[in-house]
């Protein structure tokens, strides 16, 4: 077949060219599918305006190839074999400015793509009804840059190795947003989520993840719900409307620098760390239904510098430890609570020190050291206006030195054994149980 001039051109690049073949609903070459299959690798297909109804698949050998979609150009997969909408076997293809939308068939609710190859960049595309998954890769990093992803069933799932990116993608209306599995790493930077009917972003990776500076707003389940065998970073987010922020566990986690309003479950904490070694501070808790941070049993840590407003109701905390060992609680502020201010739940095994927080106006005790701690250490907090005790202790062996408690029920109680030193009160005592347990 001879092809125009317009159709096919050749590009200097060095000692290679790379060919541009134009795919045109009117044109020569009609359908993308012809457009990969006459192009080499590194090529570029350039696809102008108009709905192609087909399923795309590039195959091996076609590394480097890039598919360029102009305003207007889209693929849809509407009841085409297989059910995925472009399929990519090749190494380092790029696709950028495509829509994808209806990749379903009666039987098969499909993928918008598909990607085995290595590399794949995915740019400034949109997706739009993909009842399955959006974006699937199983290759090695990733980039996905400047998507939209519209009523999804999963918008994208990565399992494959190396470093995945996705960045600056907008997630709405689906179910959930990122799901990450398998030996790799992720960065997810600069994403928006709004009203998922799953988790924002969730999985298990065996290597690292950071979720930095993402919008979180109106998510049923979980923002960040994650186990790593790395390191995790969840840093600068903001949240408005979700079940839960953040469920993290990994070898080492920060936290730091969010902003999260309205957690909606009272039986869940905004931040729950449940394995490892963590580090939450300077985030902003407001407005949470349950406890605003939460250490589970096998993490430890330190939890600094937060702020914690209008959270909980009586059954809850602020924060709350409910961790065998090693937690320090130092500098936070705390008002306006439903339940305790800081709880130690459980703390046998090592060192839970308590130490320099400010706590007001909650609606049981300031600090509640439970009758499952060991030798605690609660020093140097202002506690003011409780409505049962300022400081309980009901545990063993602990240390209370320094505290001015004011204002509550009764400043301090204890019916467990405790050291206490240079404590100011007004009510209560060291030889005083509890009126409200």
């Amino acid at each position: 077949m001879k092809l125009a001039p317009m159709i096919i051109l050749s590009l200097s690049c060095g000692p290679l060219s790379a060919a541009v073949i134009e795919v045109a609903k009117n044109g020569p070459i009609d359908s993308i599918q012809a457009g990969v299959d006459a192009a080499a690798a590194g090529d570029v297909i350039v696809v102008k305006a108009g709905v192609f109804d087909e399923r795309v698949v590039v195959p091996v050998g076609k590394d480097g190839l890039r598919i360029k979609a102009k305003p207007g150009a889209i693929l849809d997969g509407f009841d085409q074999n297989g059910g995925i909408a472009l399929t990519i076997a090749s190494d380092d293809v790029e696709v950028s400015g495509l829509t994808i939308r209806n990749p379903v068939t009666d039987a098969d609710p499909g993928h918008g793509i598909s990607v085995s190859g290595n590399r794949p960049r995915i740019r400034k595309c949109r997706f739009l009804a993909c009842e399955f998954r959006s974006i699937e890769t199983t290759g090695a990093d990733p980039t996905i840059e400047d998507c939209k992803f519209v009523g999804s069933g999963l918008g994208i799932r990565i399992s494959g190795s190396g470093l995945a990116r996705v960045v600056d993608c907008a997630f709405e209306l689906g179910f959930d947003s990122i799901q990450l599995d398998g030996p790799g790493s992720a960065v997810i930077v600069g994403c928006s989520f709004t009203n998922i009917s799953g988790d924002g972003v969730g999985g298990d990776l065996v290597g690292s993840l950071d979720v930095v500076d993402c919008r979180f707003k109106d998510i049923s389940t979980d923002c960040v719900d994650v186990a790593v065998g790395g390191t995790i970073t969840v840093r600068k987010n903001s949240v408005d409307g979700t079940r839960r922020a953040f469920l993290v566990s990994g070898a080492l986690m920060t936290l730091t620098d969010n902003t999260i309003r309205r957690t909606f479950k009272d039986s869940n904490s905004a931040i729950d760390v449940d394995l490892g070694t963590c580090d939450i501070r300077k985030n902003s808790i407001r407005d949470s239904n349950g406890t605003a941070i939460r250490i589970g049993p096998s993490a430890i840590g330190s939890v600094r510098n937060n702020k914690v407003q209008r959270c909980g109701s009586l059954g809850t905390a602020g924060i709350l430890i409910d961790a065998a060992s090693d937690v320090t609680v130092a500098d936070n502020v705390l008002s306006r609570l439903g339940g305790d201010g800081i709880r130690i739940a459980l703390g046998n095994g090592g060192a839970i020190v308590v130490d320099d927080n400010t706590i007001k106006d909650c609606g049981r005790d300031g600090i509640d050291v439970g009758a499952q701690a060991t030798a605690a250490v609660v020093t140097n907090n202002v506690v003011r206006r409780c409505l049962a005790e300022g400081i309980e202790n009901s545990g063993a062996n602990a240390t209370i030195t320094d505290n001015d408690a004011k204002q509550s029920r009764l400043d301090l109680a204890n019916d467990g054994t405790a050291t206490f030193t240079a404590n100011v009160f007004t009510t209560g005592g060291e030889n005083v149980a509890p009126e409200i347990d």
